[in-house]
């Protein structure tokens, strides 16, 4: 037997988490697809940042401890805290949302 993903579940209960996080006061959410072992460099943001893993596995870390998250994990950044990300070797699909007004 084949099981088959049906994306339009996935897309609406995306775009309910989507929703409630608009409704909790991050004002920037966005769903981010990260290639392989695609990442960043160390860097803060003056927001708070929320993250929750979608699909695959990435590494985050913050201040110097790494954290591996996998689907259906998600992570709080507060704004000015040091952390950089890469995906796994799959890449990761990801939400961010990032609170404006916590400047």
């Amino acid at each position: 037997m084949v099981h088959q993903l049906n994306t339009n579940i996935v897309m609406e209960n995306e775009k309910h988490k989507i929703d409630e996080l608009k409704k909790q006061g991050y004002d920037k959410v966005i769903v981010w697809n990260e290639v392989t072992a695609a990442g960043s460099i160390d860097h803060s943001h003056s927001f708070d940042t929320y993250i929750l893993v979608l699909d695959g596995k990435i590494e985050i870390s913050i201040n110097g401890q790494t954290k591996l998250l996998k689907t259906s994990d998600e992570i709080y950044i507060p704004k000015n805290t040091i952390h950089h990300s890469k995906a796994s070797s799959e890449g990761c699909r990801y939400i961010t949302a990032e609170n404006i007004n916590s400047y």
